[in-house]
């Protein structure tokens, strides 16, 4: 469990290193680059603009929203 402890707290920069070196974002990233956008300064600019662009949305899997999800969700 050690060794398991320890690659828990390794791992993540370095594959998000790795990641940016090769310029690859995965479905997590966007959605905290998302969050980061609405939560930041032009995040009432965005959130107008997504809601005149999509005016609806349709949740699937909605007992499988997790936080993140929901604080977009919020902000939209």
């Amino acid at each position: 469990t050690v060794v398991l402890q320890h690659a828990l707290c390794a791992l993540p920069p370095v594959i998000q290193s790795a990641k940016t070196i090769r310029g690859e974002i995965g479905y997590d990233d966007m959605l905290s680059e998302l969050e980061r956008a609405l939560s930041g300064p032009q995040g009432p600019h965005l959130t107008a603009t997504l809601r005149a662009q999509l005016p609806l949305a349709m949740i699937d899997e909605f007992q499988d929203t997790d936080p993140l999800q929901w604080r977009i969700f919020q902000h939209i």
